[in-house]
């Protein structure tokens, strides 16, 4: 799992592997978030049911 968003992202793009389309995530997957400025934050699905997407997240401060 790449954390840099915008090169995690290419990466699937370049792999025809990011879609867009499935109504569910598998447990593993790379999420992506989207913002009104596109594609803001990434995270790794760890579950999912017909609830939600959980994920596993993290944040950099000052690039710790």
């Amino acid at each position: 799992m790449a954390a840099v968003v915008k090169y995690a992202a290419d990466y699937f793009k370049q792999n025809n592997a990011f879609d867009t389309d499935s109504k569910y995530a598998c447990t593993g997957d790379q999420i992506f978030f989207r913002n009104e400025s596109g594609l803001s934050h990434t995270g790794l699905v760890v579950d999912w049911d017909d609830r939600g997407i959980y994920t596993v997240e993290g944040n950099t401060n000052g690039g710790k």
